[in-house]
């Protein structure tokens, strides 16, 4: 036997030798000569091969297929077609965050139950015989085994995270004993030694056609869990059962004890995942791993840490995913057809920043460190190259010396105190940085104190002034999302103003805009400016955010004294606000999606508004809202406090808006599901439409008689926002909505007219309906209506197709109320619950795609553009039976708003 100086042969020895071994155990179950047996090193607490030098034959295939020693994730990866290359992360085809709909499944789970889900769901179709997991073993009851799960019940008791070492890749030995097919469930290195073992052995690669992997940071030693017992001051024998993980997110630690009781243990204790097994117990070759989020994997599997709608605060658990292939984006598209899951879209990106992987693969210095210190380190193809810089290795250094602290556990007391020290040494520099923070903060707010002075001086100065006289014996101060040339937005005002002058004669209304002489030219109405120095938008410095704090306070303290007869001199639209509303009767807040955290300026806008409305006693009305999400703390607090002082809100979506009311505790105002405040507005008559429709159009388009006229729209404004922590752009939904538009020119011999609703500068939805047509194989059926026209013409022009495909609300909200078929499709979940909410309303759930435009696949989506229009005589039968009560509804909020007025006459 030949050794070079590091002490390598042909076998597997040397690798644990050099602290290079992942413990998954993929060497003794390819071993051809049965002479490597799989144990516990109780000195490192790691999982080791020790390998029969008899027996052994030196043909070095431990050595190939062992992931701890050489590892090239490029040379392993599988080809997924079309699927995206992200860094950090590998190929990406779709990454969604979600949940089993089945509360069984998800809160034992440690995240979710997606993987538990999954599994079942491949079990039940026929399409494995069983899958490898992992269980805690009931004989040693802090060690964990591998085994085949063949039935739902088997796959439930592998739930939960196993914090210590388990060699699950020693199991495919029986696996290559055994007929069938299998899935694999493994954490990075695991999965790369099934893959190694697979590139040897053709029959194991059939054998297992679904590799699960799950995102890992590290996997402590056996000292971990012991250390913990000795912290909690339990013995290791007295333990009966062990759960690492489980009930809900985080979770918590369970130890249940020989004598039958349990000791709970949370996620994020120090002793815990808070500190402890976060910082210490982790083994070398972790310390050196660069994948981290199972990059071989056909899904990879992570806790969500997104902080994202619906799940954000929601302790019963969710998983974020990452779908390699696009037959694994089938899969899970299927489980959401099926109701087994909940899915959600999230950009690629959101999913590297959430699990921090950037830090946990700056593998380089890692490397460096290790090589330097004499050390073998493993043949890492991606990092032979590369040089990390020194600011890069003197911070690996501190880990470095955590590593070795741990690897050279000796006494629990010994332990304690270096933790303890170390995490003390850690904490000065941060102190001293905040004590210095505070300090210079301070000193700024020292230095402003004159000018700040002289500023409230001027602003507090009290002044009797005259009331504000109005014209009329009713007054409505109205507010909403309009003044921003989306005509949508103005359809909602336009309705009510048309129903409240229908119902009151004597009436004043006043519009609060971003752009007054857009609205007065729009509507007709009395328009001033809002108060736009109340909100900022998300990255707005801390400067503005107290220079808001200041206005906001001031605005609010102006409402106050103006209850008493006094006016505080303010600056001008501050001022007009306040004396608008102390002259008003009622305060109107027209339908819209504005109150939610996708648009905060919007959000504390309104809020501090409603805020001085009630200081002046003034009734408040929100009609058609749809509410929701708040995906930041700050705004949900904001919106209880202030939603809690409205007197009524109707909403526009079926109980969604509803229950996010509720999560937030808001429980005060009369709440009902209502409907879109434009589905009352007027029509234009079809011989008009038609006129304009065939001035847009060239002399070919309109003379073509086809079998089906299709109107479809693409929201412009997806361009520079789609939602929170969503990228920009189009090209994606482009290319979609060119892909469907050709199908419907192929396969039903439709003509297309693609109309815009919103024509402001920058999100105009002409810019991308060009986009699409020009990416069109069939463009010459297709057209682009260029000319902009009002809500009441836009409504009649939709009235002249047979369906009506989208993603703009109100476009869908003007079809249904012409009766025209609908189909929703949107980017974003602020998008789509606007979208669901109208199909949820009509009773038609086959007109909403739940598929995210910018991650859905022609395949997925077109059999739904198909139902849609196959049954459009159906939908239109159900529309024709549910638009008129949902016009009724719509009324709501204008119905009250007359009682109020009539109760409150001069």
């Amino acid at each position: 036997m030949t050794l070079d100086s590091f002490g390598r042969d042909k076998s597997i020895s040397f690798v644990p030798r050099s602290n290079l071994c992942t413990g998954c155990g993929t060497c003794a179950a390819i071993c051809p000569q049965d002479c490597i047996e799989i144990g516990i090193n109780r000195a490192k607490g790691l999982i080791e091969p020790v390998v029969d030098l008899q027996r052994c034959t030196q043909c070095g295939l431990c050595v190939q297929v062992c992931p701890g020693w050489q590892l090239d994730i490029d040379s392993l990866r599988p080809a997924h077609e079309f699927a995206e290359m992200v860094p950090l992360l590998g190929k990406v085809s779709a990454a969604f965050i979600g949940c089993s709909c089945s509360d069984n499944v998800r809160v034992p789970a440690a995240s979710g139950g997606m993987v538990s889900e999954v599994l079942i769901y491949l079990l039940e179709q026929g399409l494995i015989d069983g899958a490898i997991v992992t269980r805690m073993n009931s004989q040693r009851p802090l060690e964990a085994e591998a085994f085949i799960a063949r039935n739902r019940e088997e796959i439930l008791s592998a739930q939960k995270s196993k914090y210590c070492p388990v060699a699950v890749c020693s199991i495919l030995g029986e696996v290559l004993a055994s007929e069938g097919k299998y899935a694999f469930v493994g954490l990075p290195c695991q999965v790369a030694g099934v893959r190694k073992a697979q590139l040897h052995n053709k029959k194991l690669a059939a054998r297992l056609p679904y590799i699960l992997g799950l995102f890992c940071s590290r996997t402590p030693n056996a000292h971990a869990t012991r250390h913990l017992l000795y912290n909690l001051g339990i013995d290791p024998h007295d333990v009966q059962s062990l759960d690492y993980r489980g009930e809900g997110h985080p979770g918590k630690m369970r130890i249940r004890l020989k004598n039958g009781s349990d000791e709970l243990v949370e996620h994020l204790d120090y002793r815990y995942w808070g500190y402890t097994f976060l910082k210490y117990f982790k083994p070398i070759r972790c310390w050196l791993c660069p994948d981290h989020s199972a990059e071989l994997a056909d899904i990879s599997f992570a806790d969500n840490w997104t902080g994202l709608e619906p799940f954000q605060g929601d302790a019963k658990g969710a998983s974020t995913m990452v779908a390699r292939s696009p037959q694994s984006v089938a899969l899970l598209s299927n489980m959401v057809g099926e109701g087994r899951v909940l899915l959600y879209p999230i950009p690629a990106q959101t999913v590297v920043s959430s699990q921090d992987l950037a830090s946990k693969s700056n593998v380089s210095p890692r490397l460096w460190i290790w090589r330097k210190t004499g050390h073998l380190a493993p043949d890492l193809s991606e990092y032979r190259e590369t040089q990390p810089n020194p600011k890069e290795i003197l911070a690996a250094v501190p880990e470095f010396a955590r590593v070795l602290v741990s690897t050279r556990y000796r006494h629990p007391m010994l332990m304690n105190a270096a933790i303890r020290g170390i995490w003390i040494l850690e904490r000065v520099p941060r102190r001293i940085r905040r004590v210095v923070s505070q300090v210079r903060q301070m000193m700024w707010r020292v230095r402003r104190i004159p000018r700040l002075a002289i500023s409230g001086l001027r602003a507090v100065t009290f002044l009797k002034g005259p009331e504000v006289h109005r014209s009329s014996k009713h007054k409505v101060v109205m507010i909403g999302g309009f003044g921003g040339h989306d005509i949508g937005d103005e359809a909602m005002p336009h309705a009510d103003i048309l129903n409240l002058r229908a119902n009151i004669s004597d009436l004043e209304i006043v519009m609060f805009s971003p752009d007054p002489e857009y609205t007065l030219e729009f509507h007709g109405e009395r328009s001033i400016h809002d108060v736009a120095e109340l909100a900022c938008g998300q990255n707005a410095g801390v400067g503005l955010r107290f220079r808001v704090a200041i206005k906001t306070l001031l605005f609010l303290l102006g409402a106050l004294a103006e209850r008493f007869g006094l006016h505080l001199r303010l600056w001008s639209t501050a001022r007009a606000v306040l004396d608008e509303i102390a002259s008003a009767d009622l305060l109107f807040n027209v339908g819209g999606g504005n109150l939610n955290s996708v648009i905060p300026t919007e959000l504390y806008k309104k809020c501090t508004t409603y805020l001085a409305a009630r200081i002046l006693k003034k009734p408040i009305i929100l009609s058609g809202q749809t509410i929701g999400p708040f995906t930041k703390r700050l705004d949900a607090l904001y919106a209880h406090f202030c939603l809690n002082r409205v007197n009524m809100i109707t909403f526009r979506d079926k109980d969604t808006s509803h229950q996010r009311l509720r999560a937030i505790r808001v429980s005060k105002p009369a709440m009902s599901d209502a409907a879109d405040d434009a589905m009352t507005i007027p029509t234009l008559p079809r011989e008009q439409a038609e006129n304009l429709l065939r001035s847009n159009a060239s002399a070919s388009w309109w003379n073509f008689r086809a079998p089906l006229v299709v109107v479809m729209n693409l929201k412009g404004s997806l361009r520079i926002f789609k939602g929170e922590g969503r990228g920009s752009g189009l090209d994606r939904e482009i290319d979609l909505m060119a892909k469907i538009a050709d199908a419907l020119v192929q396969m039903y011999g439709a003509k297309v007219f693609f109309l815009p609703t919103d024509y402001c500068p920058g999100v105009d939805d002409r810019d991308a309906h060009r986009d699409i047509v020009s990416r069109m194989e069939f463009g010459a059926r297709a057209i682009c209506v260029e000319e902009e026209y009002d809500d009441t013409t836009l409504k009649g022009i939709i009235a002249l197709a047979d369906v009506a495909i989208g993603a703009r609300y109100h476009f869908a909200v003007f079809a249904a109320s012409e009766l025209v078929p609908f189909l929703g499709i949107a980017s974003g979940i602020y998008q789509q619950t606007k979208l669901k909410g109208l199909a949820d309303l009509c009773g038609l759930p086959q007109c909403f795609i739940p598929e995210d435009m910018e991650f859905a696949t022609f395949d997925q989506v077109w059999p739904m553009v198909q139902r849609a229009v196959n049954e459009r005589d159906l939908i239109v039968n159900q529309l024709s039976r549910q638009v008129p009560i949902l016009k009724q509804r719509s009324l709501m909020a204008v119905e009250e708003a007359v009682k109020v007025l009539s109760a409150r006459a001069y």
